[in-house]
């Protein structure tokens, strides 16, 4: 089975690692498609923790914190807004937004189950850039 529990060691916040630890856990039971958009999540959490802790010491990323909690209570994605948001804050490089977006659009076509499931390589190269 895939083991991604070597990718657990880049999660330095401990807040960040229990939802990575579930993609972990998918894919040693061969859950691949489970795994990939636990991973996707595992970033978009991660995201959000560092918005919310900016925002003790910055008004704008208190702006933005307000702006996907409404969008979350009006069920609305946030995902794409929390990229461009990490982006233009400073959280993520050009190149970084580039390559999580292309991980969120995947996680977007393999979270249904009649589309075609991640490979090991793909699930692997998404814990990797996340």
């Amino acid at each position: 089975m895939l083991d991604l529990s070597p990718y657990s060691s880049r999660v330095h916040v401990s807040d960040d690692r229990p939802i990575f630890e579930e993609a972990v856990n998918c894919a040693k039971s061969g859950a691949k498609r489970a795994a990939y958009v636990m991973v996707w999540i595992s970033c978009a959490e991660s995201l959000k923790r560092r918005f919310r802790e900016a925002q003790k010491r910055d008004g704008a990323a208190g702006k933005i914190v307000g702006e996907f909690e409404k969008k979350e209570l009006e069920q609305k994605s946030v995902d794409k807004f929390l990229l461009a948001k990490a982006k233009d804050y400073g959280f993520i490089s050009d190149s970084a937004h580039t390559i999580l977006l292309n991980i969120y659009e995947m996680r977007c076509l393999y979270g249904h189950p009649y589309e075609e499931a991640p490979t090991d390589e793909q699930v692997t190269h998404a814990a990797a850039m996340v």
